[in-house]
């Protein structure tokens, strides 16, 4: 999850710089990386050449959004919570996640 890595103090373009020296150093090398779409990993992705296997995040909103419904209905101290406030939770926690 290159997306992960910090861009403060130089830490994300460090990697990405990285990944290029060693794919130049070893032409037969695979990596298989994952990334939401981030321009700084976009650029270096085409600089590699590399290839895309976009993902839609939509189904895995959904999974996200089951998955808190579900913590919402069975845990005693959030069943408490109004109707409106774990709509507005799950809405959040997918929205936020953004497929990840």
């Amino acid at each position: 999850a290159l997306d992960e890595c910090p861009q403060s103090e130089e830490a994300r373009r460090n990697m990405l710089d990285g990944l290029e020296r060693l794919s130049e150093k070893a032409s037969n090398l695979k990596i298989f990386a994952t990334s939401r779409e981030l321009r700084d990993i976009h650029d270096c992705m085409d600089v590699l050449r590399a290839e895309v296997l976009p993902i839609s995040t939509r189904p895995v909103d959904v999974d996200i959004g089951r998955y808190v419904g579900s913590e919402l209905s069975h845990d005693r101290k959030l069943n408490r919570l109004g109707g409106d406030l774990k709509t507005l939770i799950m809405e959040t926690f997918a929205e936020k996640a953004d497929g990840m």
